[in-house]
């Protein structure tokens, strides 16, 4: 995640905000045992910080990668049907829920949505080398 952060933030000034998001998240991740979930809500949560926070909108079936945004037709940037259902069960997951609701597999295909979500929302975001070690601990 440290690797993810660091090719996340390009601010060189103080943000509060953002500091108290990642203290009150670290700390979460310390006090509890089950955090299967703790990596996809962190990166997603995390989108608030850094401008690019999906725009909520449960009615429309895909999820457009580029603008953020939930459309009522497929384009070639969006999520497919399955990955938009995914997704939104995502949005609305938060540390304390039940950690055990997705796969593994489940997980995979998350975490490279989020993946390719920065990618394409943040400019010269280099995706993770530890990426493959995200997978095997979290799966």
């Amino acid at each position: 995640m440290s690797e993810v952060l660091h090719n996340a933030i390009k601010e060189d000034g103080k943000n509060d905000t953002l500091f108290t998001y990642l203290e009150t998240a670290f700390n979460w991740l310390d006090h509890h045992e089950e955090t299967s979930n703790f990596h996809l809500i962190f990166l997603l949560q995390l989108t608030r910080y850094l401008g690019f926070y999906p725009q909520n909108s449960s009615e429309y079936e895909y999820f457009e990668l580029t603008e953020g945004v939930f459309i009522p037709f497929e384009s070639a940037s969006c999520l497919s049907k399955e990955q938009t259902t995914l997704f939104k069960s995502l949005i609305d997951l938060k540390f304390e829920d039940d950690q055990k609701i997705f796969t593994g597999f489940q997980r995979q295909i998350l975490l490279n949505i989020l993946i390719d979500y920065y990618s394409l929302n943040i400019e010269g975001f280099k995706k993770p080398k530890s990426l493959s070690v995200l997978k095997e601990v979290f799966s």
